[in-house]
């Protein structure tokens, strides 16, 4: 992974359910500046397609994460998280 927005989105999902605000937020602080939603949005969706991350959205009647598709239409509701082989990949560079 030679993309350092792809590396610190991983580590921002390396430990627990995030969505895109807590994502931007994160790389804020590692970068001192905010960084597009547009970057952030094609670099989780670059993640997703590799394998590293996981979509998922909140059920708010069975107070759990479900497993869901990306979609480019609701940013808002999706969470993201880590898979076991994101996590290959983000402790080769940590």
């Amino acid at each position: 992974m030679k993309n350092k927005i792809e590396m610190l989105c991983l580590n921002a999902i390396c430990d627990d359910y995030e969505n895109l605000i807590q994502i931007k937020e994160d790389i804020q602080r590692s970068l001192g500046y905010p960084p597009e939603d547009k970057e952030i949005r094609l670099c989780l969706t670059k993640l997703v397609e590799k394998g590293y991350a996981e979509v998922f959205e909140y059920d708010r009647t069975t107070l759990k994460y479900v497993k869901s598709v990306l979609s480019n239409d609701n940013w808002d509701d999706e969470w993201f998280l880590i898979t076991g082989k994101g996590r290959i990949e983000l402790d080769k560079i940590s």
